[in-house]
């Protein structure tokens, strides 16, 4: 998904991400750039511990299942829980089925993805990576959330309580220069 927003390419043979990927990109939102760091994380069992430590700063989490395998779909609610846990209050989260060109090989009905994203207060989209349906319409929405709460100023008085320590969350800066914006 990532390669397909950030190049507009498709590799076939590429394998899934070990360890981490790192991207930007950058949307005009009510005349303000908005610039995503998007960290793509390994979502292997192996990595797990890794992944959690890109919760904390997050604004906004894209977690992603292979409608063609169950096996990923279950492990969703240990990703969620794990979200929940760790990241800020009020994080902005998106659940995306991704391999909808593969339909005839579907395991995980539009429906029931829809319903976990209910469950959890979650935007719900399904993707192509490889035609490229609704990829920018993701991050597009990603961007767009997280400006109207942090234009609404949800986090900039929320901190969070780690080993006695306060945490503030990093500022995020919004301009219409392109100089520095990022969320």
């Amino acid at each position: 998904m990532l390669l397909r927003l950030t190049e507009k390419t498709f590799y076939p043979n590429s394998l899934s991400t070990i360890g981490v990927s790192y991207k930007s990109t950058t949307y005009k939102i009510n005349s303000k750039n908005v610039r995503l760091r998007i960290w793509d994380t390994a979502g292997q069992e192996i990595f797990r511990s890794m992944t959690k430590s890109y919760y904390r700063g997050a604004y906004c989490a894209i977690l992603v299942y292979d409608i063609t395998n169950s096996d990923t779909f279950g492990q969703l609610y240990i990703w969620i829980k794990e979200v929940k846990e760790l990241a800020k209050e009020d994080l902005v989260l998106i659940l995306v089925g991704n391999k909808v060109d593969l339909e005839e090989k579907r395991e995980i009905s539009t429906e029931k993805g829809q319903n976990l994203a209910d469950e959890n207060n979650m935007l719900f989209f399904e993707t192509s990576a490889k035609t490229g349906k609704n990829i920018e319409e993701v991050f597009l929405e990603c961007a767009q959330t997280t400006y109207k709460k942090y234009s609404k100023g949800v986090w900039n008085t929320q901190s969070k309580e780690e080993n006695n320590e306060k945490i503030l969350p990093k500022e995020i800066n919004f301009d219409d220069n392109n100089k520095k914006s990022c969320c």
